[in-house]
């Protein structure tokens, strides 16, 4: 998470190019400890390091959706608040 963080403070962006990408990147999540879901969404939502839709995109499963269940009250205030 360092390297994912200091490339977007130096404004690095993720742009999926398709929808397949954000599924492999789910799917590489749903592998992980809950703690790394959590920092690659706070990450790239403080830092706008990519757009509203893509985080949505990516947490839209049900399967994902279970994976980040404990942290569902934050993840919303993190995407509500977003301009």
């Amino acid at each position: 998470m360092k390297v994912l963080r200091l490339l977007v403070e130096r404004g690095g962006r993720w742009v999926p190019k398709d929808a397949g990408e954000i599924g492999d990147i789910r799917k590489r999540l749903l592998k992980m400890k809950l703690e790394y879901t959590a920092g690659l969404v706070l990450i790239m939502a403080r830092h706008r390091a990519c757009e509203k839709a893509t985080l949505e995109a990516l947490l839209r499963t049900p399967r994902m959706k279970k994976h980040v269940a404990k942290l569902e009250t934050r993840i919303a205030k993190l995407l509500a608040s977003w301009e």
